[in-house]
């Protein structure tokens, strides 16, 4: 991905914010451990891929 590239510049020159990139099973791991139980995941539109998740605090 070209943003893997051109984010650290970004986040130098000051005009990105930290971004933090994990695979899909982090991203589920973590709010699992949070405590949270997911309902339905999805990934809308297909490309550019973006990550939706339903889940509930148990």
């Amino acid at each position: 991905s070209p943003w893997r590239v051109l984010l650290p510049l970004l986040q130098w020159t000051g005009l990105a914010p930290h971004v933090e990139m994990m695979s899909v099973k982090e991203l589920d791991g973590m709010m699992t451990r949070a405590g949270f139980e997911i309902i339905e995941t999805g990934i809308f539109p297909a490309s550019p891929p973006a990550r939706f998740i339903v889940a509930r605090k148990i």
